[in-house]
């Protein structure tokens, strides 16, 4: 990770959870299908790294996916 500045985990983290228009939330809640969305991770491993995604859905949503 000393080659980075800012670890990869925490950039995609801010592409996907940050709510300005156009972002993947604002999407979501534009069509009903999301009221929130959380995304992080942790770089602390030598050989991985963990990343969640957390969408909370509506009834649409869940709806959509079944």
């Amino acid at each position: 990770m000393e080659h980075y500045k800012t670890p990869p985990s925490k950039y995609v983290s801010h592409l996907l959870g940050h709510e300005r228009k156009g972002s993947l939330l604002s999407f979501l809640i534009a069509k009903g299908l999301a009221t929130s969305l959380s995304a992080g991770g942790s770089d602390s491993y030598s050989c991985f790294s963990e990343f969640e995604v957390t969408i909370t859905l509506t009834d649409k949503g869940v709806d959509s996916i079944r």
